[in-house]
């Protein structure tokens, strides 16, 4: 069940009245109530069939809600609802009321099937006729447990224990695959399938509660064992699971901004929304790959008997970056258990994606995550029909105001640590700082200072940079095989001047070349790493010609570790070293037009393209035209 942030389940006094609309196939057969009832959630209609069963003395089952009075956000008020009688009742207790507003004789395109009597007959029927074809018969009276425009859900007993139906609208994942998909990963990860077919399932029951209040040991199982299986997972999308990749997520975000969102914001907030779009592409740069994505991961989604949890209710699952996933129990987890939950899921994907920034993605994503529901909720209230869209009226624009207050306050819990957590500096160690501050501001040139007076050109410190899930680092002999493993590639041939083809005594005179300029305070180049280890690409900074305060940055990664966002982060540490400790005046780089590799990471860490004259060279025989790019907060 998709929930709003911070929803929990009830506790408190009753505050749900209820009155209910009956019918009998065509036939209005009258009105009963209002009654309390225990449960403040309009969706939650098993202590609403109880107590009608208890005064028509008949079996019937709720449709769908009518209307609404007093409530907010899917619960109190007062709640009316249309309810099928699967026998006729005496007359009794229902009352001839007027119906002068027409609700039972309109029809809506958009009503859910089991809506319908004849839907909800149908759907029924299918589940018993599945079962049955199991081996598991049906044994008694099926329980309606819930029902509204997201999903139902009824429970139906047979000799081997209770099984779980769930049907689902149009604009749903198809559970079964999604689930399917997962149990092939992790077995013990989902609940077992015992039928599917289009909008509906059927499930085993799993033992145990809703993970309401979880321990740090079941948050920490959740994250750590829906990452083993997404990591699994990301090599192959399941047939029919939407498309929410980042660039597809940014369109829809765009989309909505531009439509019905805009009337519920000001023009500050719709502006402040867009701002946030540059992270979209930062946050691809920290590396997590493409994979299947629950879209509701909360502890109410987790059942446990008191071993691991197993994971329920794949509505909104989609493929994309698997970041929400890590964000979405925040709010309904205590502090200190969150902490526990976002550092197992940011430990987990470093453990199987080395190299990437889950701990950066989940910062990146602390608004993003925001976003996504804002555009799950839109999809909601597009998809049903009036008289169901109270459950949703106000919640895309509550989620872009909650991205605007992340973004504003970031949580505590995501926070890097601070260079005094980390205990002493070493004086050649330069470790990316915790605060956002801008570049600009850090600390300004002073214009009688020139590239000699840099200590980023030292050559008597050796330099490792640190940070963004890398470790910069200088070039040993022990490089060489990795060096030739990076450098023997037509891309590399193609657009830099390194020499092709590039062999073992290419490396070790590339290596000697590199030492040379160091020594001369001419460049210094760097091995990317994401363990200190093994080198993964290059980047290097040198003199940017006639401006003694300007450096020029180049870069090169390896065929094999292409498309985790290494060139981003190691430009983007660069940078902020550059500006921040070394007090670099402009930062540029300059590019053969053509390159959209590298046009792509000067976008995304802030280079913008500048009116500055081409800038030729020539390499390998060929006169070179680069285009520079200047960044824009140095």
């Amino acid at each position: 069940m998709h929930v709003k942030d911070g929803q929990v389940p009830h506790t408190g006094a009753v505050s749900r009245t209820v009155s209910a609309w009956v019918t009998a196939g065509e036939d209005v057969l009258g009105a009963v109530g209002p009654f309390p009832v225990d449960v403040p959630w309009w969706q939650e209609v098993e202590p609403v069939v109880a107590r009608l069963e208890e005064l028509l003395g008949v079996p019937v089952l709720v449709l769908r809600l009518l209307t609404v009075d007093g409530g907010e956000g899917g619960r109190d008020g007062h709640a009316t609802y249309h309810v099928e009688a699967l026998e006729r009742p005496a007359p009794g207790p229902l009352e001839r009321r007027p119906l002068d507003d027409g609700r039972f004789g309109t029809d809506s395109a958009l009503r859910a099937p089991w809506a319908r009597a004849a839907g909800l007959r149908e759907l029924l029927d299918w589940a018993a006729r599945t079962l049955e074809a199991e081996g598991r018969p049906v044994t008694g009276p099926v329980e309606q447990r819930r029902t509204w425009n997201l999903a139902a859900l009824f429970r139906l007993p047979t000799a081997q224990g209770p099984v779980w139906l769930k049907a689902t609208p149009h604009f749903a994942a198809d559970e079964g695959a999604v689930v399917t998909a997962l149990a092939g990963a992790d077995p013990s990860l989902v609940p077992v399938l015992l039928g599917r077919g289009p909008g509906r399932i059927l499930m085993e029951h799993v033992p145990g509660e809703d993970c309401w209040g979880a321990s740090p040991g079941t948050a920490t199982a959740a994250m750590k064992r829906l990452v083993a299986a997404q990591t699994t997972l990301s090599a192959n999308r399941p047939a029919g699971l939407r498309d929410w990749r980042t660039p597809v997520l940014a369109t829809r975000v765009d989309a909505l901004l531009d439509g019905p969102a805009a009337a519920g914001l000001s023009r500050q907030e719709v502006a402040a929304v867009r701002r946030l779009t540059d992270r979209w592409q930062r946050l691809v740069d920290c590396g997590l790959p493409d994979t299947v994505v629950h879209g509701d991961f909360h502890p109410g989604n987790w059942r446990s008997d008191g071993g691991s949890p197993v994971v329920v209710d794949f509505a909104d699952a989609y493929w994309g970056n698997p970041v929400a996933d890590g964000l979405r129990a925040r709010e309904f987890l205590d502090e200190q258990v969150w902490a526990t939950a976002a550092r197992a899921w940011a430990e987990a994907w470093s453990a199987h994606i080395p190299g990437s920034d889950p701990a950066g993605a989940l910062r990146l994503a602390e608004p993003l995550a925001h976003l996504v529901h804002a555009v799950r909720y839109q999809e909601f209230l597009d998809g049903i029909e009036p008289s169901e869209r109270p459950y949703h009226a106000g919640d895309p624009v509550g989620a872009l105001r909650t991205a605007l207050r992340s973004a504003r306050e970031p949580s505590p819990v995501l926070a890097p640590p601070s260079p005094a957590r980390r205990g002493a500096m070493a004086a050649t160690v330069f470790r990316r700082p915790a605060s956002g501050e801008p570049l600009a501001a850090a600390r300004p040139a002073r214009e009688d200072r020139t590239v000699d007076d840099l200590r980023i050109f030292d050559p008597s410190r050796a330099l490792l940079l640190e940070g963004l899930g890398l470790r910069l680092r200088e070039w040993t002999d022990a490089d060489v095989p990795d060096l030739v493993a990076l450098y023997d590639d037509p891309e590399i041939d193609r657009w830099t001047p390194v020499a092709s083809p590039f062999g073992v005594e290419e490396a070790r005179t590339y290596l000697a070349a590199a030492r040379r300029k160091r020594a001369e305070r001419q460049s210094v180049q760097l091995a990317i790493t994401t363990d200190g280890l093994r080198a993964r690409g290059e980047i290097l900074f040198f003199r940017s010609g006639s401006d003694e305060r300007e450096i020029e940055l180049a870069y090169g990664v390896g065929a094999g570790h292409r498309g985790r966002g290494l060139a981003s982060r190691a430009v983007r540490l660069v940078v902020e070293h550059a500006v921040r400790e070394a007090g670099t005046r402009s930062v540029v780089l300059r590019i053969e037009a053509g390159n959209a590799a590298s046009e792509a990471v000067a976008r995304s860490t802030g280079f913008a393209l500048a009116d500055d004259e081409p800038v030729v060279r020539t390499s390998k025989g060929r006169e070179l035209v680069l285009r520079t790019w200047r960044h824009t907060g140095s």
